[in-house]
């Protein structure tokens, strides 16, 4: 049985037939987003087509119901793909085996007077995360987690020191992550 286009579906499908262009599509969940890919990648077959999945699960349900000119990955693979990570010195950083309490000394947070070592780290492991997730180049108070240091002090004071003592162990951080030996 052969599912009837709605009219947005039919817009798409023409859209994407006569441009070159990158199309965007904003649609709750259940609205067709799947089925508008699939009837695309069948219509312009042989073209080939990624389809990027949250998880695994989905990116195997996925596979099941495409063609064989899509290919369906999660975001997570195709990353390590780019980065060609398997093939790195850096494979074994990934695998991020530290426990807190070894991460809290090799930081030396068990050494400073400022507040809980364990809340502490939590707002530089959100800095760090944040400066991740940026298109930056390098660390810097924008990647702060500014509601995590008022959480741990309230004096406008403490807090430009604990940013500063901050940002600076999210650098020895990154250097630890991102140095090749």
């Amino acid at each position: 049985m052969t599912m009837q286009m709605t009219n947005e579906q039919i817009e798409i499908l023409k859209f994407i037939k006569g441009s070159e262009s990158n199309l965007k599509i904003s649609a709750f969940a259940g609205a067709g987003k799947t089925s508008t890919l699939r009837m695309i990648a069948k219509e312009l077959y042989p073209r080939t087509f990624l389809y990027l999945a949250y998880n695994k699960d989905i990116r195997a349900e996925a596979q099941e119901s495409f063609g064989d000119n899509v290919y369906c990955m999660t975001y997570h693979a195709i990353a390590r793909r780019a980065m060609q990570i398997d093939k790195t010195k850096f494979k074994d950083k990934l695998k991020n085996g530290l426990k807190k309490s070894e991460l809290i000394k090799i930081l030396k947070l068990n050494e400073q007077n400022y507040t809980n070592q364990y809340n502490l780290l939590n707002v530089i492991q959100k800095t760090a995360s944040n400066f991740k997730n940026s298109r930056d180049d390098s660390i810097h108070e924008g990647h702060l987690d500014t509601d995590g240091i008022i959480e741990l002090t309230s004096i406008p004071l403490e807090q430009q020191k604990l940013a500063y003592f901050i940002l600076k162990k999210v650098k020895k951080m990154w250097d630890m992550e991102t140095d090749e030996s």
